[in-house]
């Protein structure tokens, strides 16, 4: 199968990147995400080690703190 571009695809020019309306420059990670994510991690290491000494059963809590986590970025972002 014969892949084709156009002129301007492979010359690169007239390229304008797409950008979401409403996107900020610099949308990455700021300090309190980051502090937030070592509470969060802390938290749910804690509770991972204390089921894990009582019923001799741990389960991974990174799924459920991923998702408060992520949850909890629109609040600082």
């Amino acid at each position: 199968m014969e892949k084709t571009f156009s002129k301007h695809a492979v010359a690169k020019t007239h390229y304008v990147p797409y950008a979401a309306e409403g996107a900020k420059e610099n949308s990455g990670g700021s300090t309190a995400i980051m502090i937030m994510g070592a509470i969060l991690a802390t938290i749910f290491a804690a509770s991972t080690a204390y089921s894990g000494m009582k019923a001799g059963l741990t389960v991974a809590a990174g799924i459920p703190g991923s998702i408060i986590g992520s949850g909890m970025v629109g609040v600082f972002a």
